[in-house]
């Protein structure tokens, strides 16, 4: 099997390193060829995503953080040293048998779907609306029955079911499909009869290809949703608290940063899990719109919020596991926050 043209700088020897890190025994200079490999593939991916490019560019955020974001799992250890999710997939394989490229094959395969899942976490975490859409098409396609869910090149799409894929046409627009719905639809139906008015323009449909990403049909809802609240007139709330609206996306977009910052050190050394990561986040943004956007802050205490979210830790376990870490991190994201405030 070939690789792609940017993946074969690394592929000779990349059987021998990733053999080194599942068998607990890794160098550096291993783990870290590695982790380049994984962030070549994963940034590669990302890049490709069109839909991306809007989000990526609004928040000026770059796709080798993002990269780094969505592989910093595949390189958590737990208490012994293991690599979890590495020793979990290849387990599965007959691991001395492949080759460089077949390893490499399957570093891709591991990597792209934490891509994938990356996209998800990246939308519902910078675009709550669109987050909400997606959560509630993925359900809505697993209860229909009206789509298969597949994989296109990296990216989550789905397809109507029993019918020709018509792969080989162009990709489908967001516009493609706001188009459709707006003829179809009212605009007052919840998700799973909405997809099924999709379900039936999409096999009607000759023109385009019937693999959709999930991603595009959402974008395309949610472009019909605003267009139909557009044309009916819907009104705007009286009045918005601009400084507190503002006060609040500055701190989620500092804390969301500095996160993506914080996993290539934490999460890929082994630090912290991703799951104690985003804790540490959830617990520093409501500190600080608590100091910024609430009151002054002062009745906040990180430790007591922390342990309020793991039943059973001591205060001791907690000084010795997580405090300095996550006061610093605290400190890092407060700084960031006062500084952009100072600047708008």
């Amino acid at each position: 099997m070939q690789s792609p043209a940017y993946i074969r700088p690394f592929v000779a020897g990349i059987k021998k390193q990733l053999a080194s890190l599942l068998e607990g025994r890794g160098t550096a200079s291993e783990i870290g060829a590695i982790i380049r490999l994984a962030h070549a593939i994963a940034k590669a991916s990302l890049a490709r995503k069109a839909h991306l490019a809007s989000l990526v560019n609004r928040h000026g955020l770059n796709y080798s953080d993002i990269a780094y974001d969505c592989v910093a799992d595949l390189f958590a250890r737990d208490e012994n040293g293991k690599y979890i999710a590495l020793v979990s997939y290849f387990s599965g394989f007959d691991f001395e048998k492949f080759t460089d490229e077949e390893a490499v094959f399957h570093i891709q395969r591991l990597v792209l779907t934490k891509a994938k899942h990356g996209v998800f976490r990246l939308y519902q975490q910078m675009d709550p609306q669109l987050g909400k859409i997606l959560r509630n098409i993925k359900i809505s396609v697993q209860a229909l029955g009206q789509f298969l869910e597949t994989e296109r090149l990296g990216e989550a799409c789905i397809v109507p079911s029993l019918t020709q894929t018509l792969e080989q046409l162009p990709q489908v627009e967001p516009e493609d499909i706001m188009s459709w719905l707006t003829q179809a639809a009212t605009g007052s139906e919840f998700m799973p009869e909405l997809l099924g008015k999709l379900s039936s323009l999409l096999r009607q449909q000759k023109e385009k290809s019937r693999i959709v990403p999930i991603v595009t049909v959402a974008l395309g809802i949610r472009m019909f949703y605003e267009q139909k609240r557009l044309h009916q007139g819907a009104e705007q709330p009286a009045s918005i608290d601009d400084i507190t609206i503002d006060s609040k996306s500055v701190i989620k977009a500092a804390c969301r940063e500095l996160k993506m910052e914080a996993g290539r050190k934490y999460i890929l050394k082994g630090k912290v899990t991703r799951e104690q990561l985003d804790l540490y986040f959830e617990v520093i943004e409501q500190g600080l719109i608590d100091r910024f956007v609430i009151n002054d802050g002062a009745g906040f205490e990180l430790g007591e919020h922390f342990m309020k979210h793991v039943p059973g830790m001591t205060r001791d376990e907690y000084r010795k596991k997580h405090k300095n870490k996550i006061e610093y991190l605290a400190r890092l994201a407060g700084e960031r926050v006062v500084k952009r405030l100072r600047a708008e």
